[in-house]
């Protein structure tokens, strides 16, 4: 039934999400931005060398991803168990694609909540009636996009659920790149070109993997060897290339988390296949501008995104001064300059003058700050979304 309710719920939003909505025309950048700059992340530079700048044209692809909350309590009011979970709305072009997209990815995601279902059913036994000494179990199953562009989808999944007397969460990771001129996921030999070679590959992922070798386990070549034995499947595309991934002692200690190896695209050449390279953009500037949305002009957008945090909450656009590229939003916590962070809300290719997001939140309260991540003029940018 969830599954059934959140599709028609993403159709409407595909339908009316990637034009003009009716009613809702959307607003200009005003001259003031009213983004609160982090301190928490520094700026990173990238490999994009800023040239003179053409005007930015492919339509904004993007995929909404709220966050959902499942708090179950006791006969007696105790919390005895808290699941996330996201809401899934891809907004392309093509209808029938996102449509593709946004089914197989709730399939995906009732996978984790059947999971999680298994996680408050043994809160449910476990739970003495002594508030005292309990802790809440938990269960989140999130998935971050990784790259977003015209051609490409790619998200990495992490399930994670905490039960009584786990010395810390358990993890289990996945990933899936989807194809978006199909629709449909990739596997591995759709990435790569019939003159593919695994060896030189599984070359380039261990010289990826040696800045991090002084706190990986001694055998982490062996373990990388592998895995071009069996089918590829601990993979995702980033801006910047192919990345493989190691989940808590696969290759290294719980407490170094999950690993990570990105192989560069220019390093690519002949293996994979040239129509899932990302396309040339350069290092295209802009800077983000937030607007109440009672008081915006909404008639001078042609491209209007919605992205529901807390139907309770303020709404406001947000939109751009100039081009912003790769944006993603965050959901999380911020005590001083450290932020915590639940989610990823929302992430889209680019943020273009004449394009616009309507976000219903409190960015503002403790449980819904809202960090920004954008791409200008070649460095990622991080910020916290304030409300003027």
């Amino acid at each position: 039934m969830r599954r059934a309710v959140l599709f028609v719920l993403c159709l409407a939003l595909l339908l009316g999400g990637c034009g003009i909505v009716p009613g809702n025309e959307t607003t200009a950048p005003s001259a003031d931005p009213t983004i609160a700059p982090s301190t928490s992340a520094p700026a990173e530079e990238t490999t994009v060398s800023p040239e003179t700048q053409p005007t930015f044209q492919a339509a904004m692809v993007s995929i909404a991803l709220p966050l959902a909350h499942n708090t179950v309590t006791a006969e007696d009011g105790t919390v005895i168990f808290n699941g996330v979970y996201q809401n899934v709305s891809p907004m392309f072009q093509e209808p029938d694609i996102a449509q593709q997209v946004t089914m197989d990815l709730l399939d995906r995601i009732d996978l984790g909540l059947t999971d999680a279902e298994t996680v408050l059913n043994a809160a449910r036994e476990a739970y003495g009636g002594n508030p005292a000494a309990w802790n809440p179990y938990y269960a989140s199953i999130l998935y971050t996009p990784t790259r977003i562009d015209g051609g490409i989808l790619s998200l990495l999944g992490q399930y994670s659920s905490v039960a009584g007397g786990q010395a810390h969460p358990n993890h289990a990771l996945s990933s899936v790149t989807y194809d978006l001129v199909t629709g449909k996921p990739l596997a591995f030999q759709d990435l790569v070109t019939e003159e593919f070679s695994a060896p030189a590959l599984c070359q380039m992922l261990l010289d990826a993997l040696e800045p991090q070798k002084d706190s990986l386990y001694s055998e982490y070549e062996t373990v990388a060897r592998n895995l071009f034995s069996r089918e590829l499947t601990n993979w995702y595309l980033s801006p910047k290339g192919l990345c493989f991934y190691f989940a808590p002692y696969e290759i290294a200690s719980y407490v170094t988390g999950t690993v990570v190896a990105e192989i560069p695209y220019s390093s690519l050449g002949g293996i994979l296949r040239n129509e899932y390279f990302p396309e040339e953009r350069g290092a295209y500037e802009g800077s983000p501008v937030v607007e109440r949305f009672e008081s915006a002009d909404r008639d001078r957008f042609s491209q209007f995104t919605e992205v529901i945090v807390d139907r309770a909450g303020s709404r406001f656009l947000l939109s751009a001064q100039g081009t912003m590229l790769d944006l993603s939003i965050v959901q999380g916590s911020r005590s001083g300059d450290y932020f915590q962070p639940e989610g990823t809300i929302f992430a889209a290719s680019s943020l273009s003058q004449g394009e616009a997001i309507m976000i219903q939140a409190d960015p503002q309260a403790a449980d819904q700050v809202l960090q920004l991540t954008y791409t200008s003029g070649g460095t990622v940018v991080t910020e916290y979304i304030v409300l003027p």
